[in-house]
C-alpha cells in the first residue's frame, strides 16, 4: 500500500526512502484514533550485526544511507541498506521529524536532490552528526 503512495506522491523519491518508509509499516502499530507507526521488527538484527561489525560499521550510518544511489541500495548489501533505511525512518518517526522531513524532501528536490539539505533543515544537523547517536539507539532496542 505504502509503495503506490509513495510513488504518485513524490516519484522521485530515492529507492532507500521508498523503502525505508514501508518496511516501517510492515509492523504497524496504532496506538490513537489518526496515528500510525512502526515497531521495531525483524530487520533490527541485520542491522546491529553490521553496527558491530569493525568492516561494517561505516555501512550502517546515516552519512551512507544519504550517498547510496539506487542500483547501490539494491546492490550486494541490500539486505543492510534495507535495515538501515527502515531504522531510519523509524528512528526520524520517534524524534516526530519523519514527515516533516519527507514533505519538505518531496517539495524541494529539484533543489536538494541528496536530501541532506533538508534533512538539516529538520532536524538542525547533517545526517553524519547524528551516526554516533542512531547507532546507539539502534543498538538499545
Amino acid at each position: 500500500l505504502v509503495h503506490p503512495i509513495l510513488d504518485a506522491d513524490f516519484p522521485a523519491a530515492p529507492e532507500w526512502l521508498n523503502e525505508g518508509i514501508a518496511s516501517l509499516f510492515e509492523y504497524p502499530v496504532v496506538p490513537r484514533k489518526g496515528e500510525i507507526h512502526g515497531a521495531t521488527n525483524w530487520r533490527l538484527p541485520r542491522l546491529t550485526r553490521a553496527i558491530r561489525s569493525q568492516s561494517e560499521r561505516s555501512e550502517a550510518t546515516l552519512s551512507r544511507l544519504f550517498q547510496l544511489d539506487d542500483s547501490q541500495f539494491r546492490g550486494a548489501s541490500e539486505d543492510l541498506y534495507y535495515a538501515l533505511a527502515r531504522y531510519f525512518c523509524q528512528w526520524l518517526d520517534g524524534r516526530g521529524q519523519l514527515w516533516a522531513f519527507y514533505r519538505l524532501w518531496r517539495d524541494q528536490h529539484a533543489k536538494d536532490p541528496s536530501g541532506i539539505t533538508s534533512f538539516r533543515q529538520v532536524t538542525g544537523k547533517a545526517p553524519g552528526d547524528f551516526d554516533r547517536d542512531f547507532q546507539r539507539w539502534a543498538l538499545s532496542l
